[in-house]
């Protein structure tokens, strides 16, 4: 599918800020199957959520969503990537509803393309725009039933109904390129733990509702790959890559792998303006400008993470700090196999970052926390980094920046240049002839 343009793609009148959603699953526009193909898609003016992929293997390129996501759940963003259907999915509605009753359903409506739908010819995905009373997926109470029988209370949508254990691979391998998310209510980008690409994205001005929201999110929702009681080749589906990305202006946390998270891979990202608000204004975590947040510039829990070749700055000095790798006690998950780690990220490598604020969330930094490795971290802020001009988004070191020539090499995250220099910290070398640029490239106001 080519060339599509949503606005104003669907409506749900009620705003609850906080999970749960009540009633059934607003409205919103599904790629549902696999080996499915988006190109050039512009997404405008959704007030809950914006496109969700069910399925594997399918492409998202040139992709440009703004002014959504005002219904400001979790439940709900621009993109979503990994997850089912719905919260709970029907299966899951069948399997509890003799146990939980519905909540009554809550009024939702869509424009005129709710009742279309568009199958590629080349591919098994359908896309269509639809309501819950087509799909008859109701939520029952926001809950999910895990495979012990035990029923919680979820906070983004679950991804899949656990078979003796093991979920199905739903959602896996998906890539997103190319993609430009701005102005939207809370999360910009929520993706599972299941295996993804995201690359080349520019997501910027978003969690302007609500707290605890990151502008690109890797959620904590429970997945079979979690599990470490499987064997590997069943885990190996936890696999995530982030990379060639500007991310900016959030009101909080810019990029978060969060609790539990597992196998993220970020790597030439540039994250900025975190917590301070636009211009100073609709600042999130100074205390004298309540709610207080906690912003952050990258955070990783959970554990076997990499992070090289990203450039951090300008977080609010109230938060969590620009590189947040966290390092504290996580307890086990029980019943989903997912032990006690007495230290954070112990199997995750740092190299090759700028940042001046580096915290481990309350638990010990380098080198009294154990690192796969830890090299070639600036612990310096945007002046001090004496970058070309960041305010134009030239972020490459100029020659007399102590960036350059200050990384280290690590195989094979970061290989010896070819004439054997060593390489600059931060996602840009100092003689790049041509910087990447992330982004769409298709619409006017890419």
């Amino acid at each position: 599918m080519q060339n599509v343009s949503l606005l104003f793609p669907s409506y749900h009148k009620t705003i609850d800020p906080r999970d749960p959603v009540p009633g059934p699953i607003p409205a919103q526009t599904v790629l549902e199957g696999d080996d499915g193909s988006i190109e050039r898609l512009h997404m405008r003016y959704a007030q809950n959520g914006g496109l969700k992929i069910v399925g594997n293997r399918n492409n998202i390129t040139e992709f440009l969503a703004e002014d959504m996501t005002w219904l400001g759940s979790m439940d709900f963003a621009p993109l979503m990537l990994g997850f089912g259907f719905a919260n709970p999915t029907a299966e899951l509605d069948r399997r509890i509803s003799s146990s939980i009753s519905s909540i009554s359903s809550s009024s939702s409506s869509s424009s005129s393309i709710n009742r279309s739908s568009s199958r590629s010819s080349s591919s098994s995905s359908t896309t269509t725009t639809t309501t819950a009373s087509e799909t008859h997926r109701r939520r029952v109470g926001a809950s999910k039933l895990w495979e012990n029988g035990a029923v919680e209370t979820a906070r983004t949508p679950w991804s899949g109904v656990h078979v003796q254990g093991v979920d199905p691979t739903l959602g896996n391998d998906n890539i997103v390129q190319h993609a430009t998310l701005r102005r939207f209510g809370e999360m910009g980008i929520v993706a599972s733990q299941r295996s993804h690409e995201l690359g080349y994205l520019h997501v910027h001005d978003g969690g302007l509702i609500g707290l605890d929201h990151a502008c690109v999110h890797a959620d904590n929702t429970f997945v079979s790959c979690m599990n470490y009681s499987l064997p590997a080749e069943q885990r190996a589906n936890c696999v995530k890559i982030w990379h060639h990305s500007w991310v900016h202006d959030c009101r909080e946390k810019g990029v978060r792998g969060d609790d539990y998270n597992l196998n993220l891979t970020m790597h030439h990202l540039v994250v900025w303006n975190l917590g301070v608000g636009r211009d100073g204004a609709d600042r999130n975590d100074e205390p004298t400008h309540p709610p207080k947040g906690a912003a952050t510039g990258l955070i990783l829990k959970g554990d076997f993470n990499r992070v090289w070749a990203c450039t951090v700055f300008n977080t609010s000095v109230y938060g969590q700090g620009d590189l947040c790798p966290t390092t504290k006690k996580l307890g086990p998950a029980p019943g989903r196999g997912f032990p006690l780690l007495p230290q954070q990220n112990m199997h995750s490598l740092y190299l090759n970052t700028a940042a001046k604020l580096v915290t481990g969330q309350g638990g010990p930094l380098y080198p009294n926390a154990t690192f796969v490795a830890w090299k070639g971290i600036a612990r310096l802020g945007e002046a001090a980094m004496k970058l070309r001009d960041p305010a134009n988004f030239d972020f490459r070191p100029l020659a007399a920046s102590p960036l350059v020539g200050a990384g280290a090499t690590h195989a094979p995250e970061v290989m010896p240049r070819p004439d054997g220099r060593a390489p600059d910290v931060g996602a840009y070398q100092a003689d790049d002839a041509d910087p990447w640029r992330p982004g769409c490239t298709f619409h006017p106001t890419c």
